[in-house]
């Protein structure tokens, strides 16, 4: 192994970019034009908000990732920076772009977004493969899936060098044969509930749950936005309902819960314990624009749930 690295926790695999927050009254309809009330430019990506978060946990942190030599991508590094992510294996790439985002915000803090694409949302597999001594540095690699047959290659090479690994397939917009050689390199994959209807779009959440444990993962979790979250470790389905929260900002709150997730899956908790944490560190993450705004240490989120004590998770074991 390479000594020009520094030994880390968890090196997020993903994205890195900037967002720019338009705050307007409700999200405009088809030819409708709004006023906007303000603006704001934050640093973001799946990726990065993930990195930052864990990074905030206490968990030493690196980012691989690919940015243009441009102002998003110096905002998008910046962020990761200033939350104590190690960017040694951030490539920035000579006459490319970075993607940045365009975010529609109401006062519900739900948001319309536009992306706009460049050659660079995610590491090619070029700078995956050059950089592969950095990811080998870590424990657990976490890889944001929205090329999951981008990814697998480097899915399969970490898991062969023995660390833990965990996919985000978010939306898994691919569906499920362009997902599947991904699924099976990893030990924790992370599905919202439109990616667990496009794998199977007739299954309830339970039946979802057991079908993507047989692909070879210990651990499936689905998330629901306003309806909380379940997950699966092969013995027990877990479900816990969302914290009820004043929003401003959803932005990156599902990031947030990947990270927090993985911050207790290396603290070796159990199933509940640690969608439970998951959950409260979500909740937190609205409190402010931008998805690396409003992170949370375990110590402001163990506070948290002592004021929430009520908020239970239910277990249905031996299903």
């Amino acid at each position: 192994m390479s000594g020009k690295y520094n030994m880390l926790d968890v090196i997020v695999v993903g994205d890195i970019d900037t967002d720019t927050f338009y705050i307007v009254p409700h999200i405009p309809q088809w030819d409708e034009g709004v006023i906007v009330k303000e603006v704001y430019e934050r640093p973001g990506g799946k990726g990065a908000n993930t990195a930052s978060a864990l990074s905030r946990l206490g968990i030493k942190t690196g980012m691989l990732s690919a940015v243009g030599k441009d102002h998003f991508g110096e905002v998008g590094i910046g962020g990761l920076k200033s939350n104590g992510v190690d960017t040694s294996g951030v490539c920035v790439v000579d006459g490319a772009k970075t993607y940045y985002c365009i975010m529609m915000l109401d006062s519900t803090g739900e948001k319309s977004i536009l992306v706009v694409d460049t050659n660079l949302i995610y590491p090619t597999p070029k700078i995956l493969e050059e950089q592969n001594d950095y990811l080998l540095t870590a424990k657990h690699a976490h890889y944001i899936g929205l090329e999951p047959l981008r990814m697998a290659p480097s899915m399969q090479r970490a898991k062969e060098a023995g660390l833990t690994v965990s996919i985000d397939l978010d939306a898994a917009y691919q569906g499920l044969e362009a997902c599947s050689q991904a699924i099976q390199w990893a030990d924790i994959i992370f599905l919202n509930q439109q990616g667990a209807k496009t794998f199977f779009p007739d299954l309830e959440t339970h039946a979802i749950l057991h079908k993507l444990i047989s692909y070879g993962p210990k651990i499936v979790i689905l998330t629901s936005g306003k309806s909380g979250a379940a997950g699966y470790d092969g013995n027990e389905i877990c479900s816990m309902p969302a914290f009820k929260v004043p929003v401003i900002d959803t932005t990156g709150a599902g990031d947030i819960f990947s990270a927090s997730f993985i911050y207790a899956f290396l603290k070796e908790w159990g199933l509940d314990k640690s969608i439970k944490f998951a959950s409260a560190s979500a909740a937190l993450s609205t409190a402010k624009i931008g998805g690396q705004s409003a992170l949370s240490t375990p110590e402001t989120i163990f506070r948290f749930l002592e004021k929430h004590a009520q908020n239970t998770a239910q277990t249905n074991s031996n299903v």
